[in-house]
C-alpha cells in the first residue's frame, strides 16, 4: 500500500525533491542498521541534517505511523489519513511527503512530512 502524496509543494524547496527523498531514506536506513530506528531518533536526525543544510528556513518534521500488526499492509485492512494546513508565503514556504518503505515487512509504514518556512 502506498500513501498518496500528491499535495507536495516542492517547487521552492531549499533541498531538491530527489535529495530530500534520499536524505529521509538514508537517515532511516542508517538508524535501522545501528538499531536506533525509533520515530524520535528519526525526527531528531532529520531535523539536525535539515538545519545544517540551510539556516534560512525553519523546519517542521511530522511522522505518521501506520501499524497493522501483520507482516503485510494492504488497503483492505487499514486506512490512515493526515491533513496539514498552514498560512504561509507560497513563494518561500512549502512541504514534502515521503512514504518510507516497510523493508522488514513488520506491518509498519511511516509517512514523513517535511515543512519549511522561510525565516
Amino acid at each position: 500500500m502506498n500513501f498518496e502524496t500528491g499535495q507536495d509543494k516542492t517547487s521552492n524547496a531549499p533541498i531538491p525533491k530527489d535529495k530530500l527523498s534520499e536524505l529521509i531514506k538514508s537517515t532511516y536506513d542508517n538508524l535501522e542498521r545501528s538499531g536506533n530506528a525509533s520515530v524520535d531518533q528519526l525526527l531528531k536526525s532529520l531535523l539536525e541534517q535539515l538545519n545544517s543544510h540551510s539556516s534560512l528556513y525553519k523546519y517542521i518534521v511530522s511522522i505518521s505511523t501506520l501499524e497493522t500488526g501483520s507482516e503485510t499492509i494492504d488497503s483492505e485492512n487499514c486506512t490512515m489519513s493526515n491533513a496539514i494546513g498552514a498560512s504561509w508565503n507560497s513563494r518561500k514556504d512549502g512541504l514534502f511527503n515521503y512514504d518510507l518503505p516497510d523493508n522488514e515487512h513488520r506491518g509498519v509504514k511511516h509517512l514523513v512530512t517535511v515543512i519549511w518556512v522561510a525565516k
